[in-house]
Order: structure tokens, then C-alpha cells, then sequence
């Protein structure tokens, strides 16, 4: 079984105003702009890529809930209730 690279969700902060989501991951923080209506999958997908070369897959990225559970990838960013 891989292990999966995943992103807690106290580790994001989204600013409505202003579109700004923030994603503290690994050893660096990724910012960027999206609405509201952005999927996971396609934030996940910025994320690895602005990783640049890695050994890490993106098929086993994954973001989790306060629950620890899996958050699906076609869900939005409305649906987290970030800030």
C-alpha cells in the first residue's frame, strides 16, 4: 500500500474578500487565487505541480476534513467553510 501525502484542513485559510486561498504544506506555503467554485481535485493538481520534480505521486494527494477523513476531490472550496 503507498501512503498518501495529505493536507489537514486547519492547514488552509481562504479570504473571501479577496480570493486568496493559502495552503501551508510540507516545507513551504502555497498561495493562490480561486473562486469559491474551484474543485479540490483542481487545487490539489496546482498544488503538486508548483512542487515541481518530485518523487511524490499525485494520485495518493489527498486534503482531509476535521475528522480526518477524506474530502472528495470534486467537492468545492465553498463547501470547507474556510474563514
Amino acid at each position: 500500500m503507498e501512503s498518501s501525502e495529505t493536507i489537514n484542513i486547519d492547514q488552509i485559510s481562504y479570504n473571501k474578500s479577496s480570493k486568496v486561498l493559502t495552503i501551508s504544506v510540507f516545507n513551504f506555503t502555497f498561495v493562490g487565487n480561486y473562486k469559491k467554485s474551484v474543485r479540490i481535485g483542481a487545487l490539489l493538481d496546482d498544488i503538486y505541480a508548483s512542487l515541481g520534480k518530485t518523487e511524490l505521486q499525485r494520485e495518493n494527494f489527498c486534503l482531509l476534513d476535521a475528522n480526518n477523513l477524506r474530502i472528495s476531490e470534486t467537492s468545492k472550496l465553498k463547501n470547507l467553510n474556510l474563514g
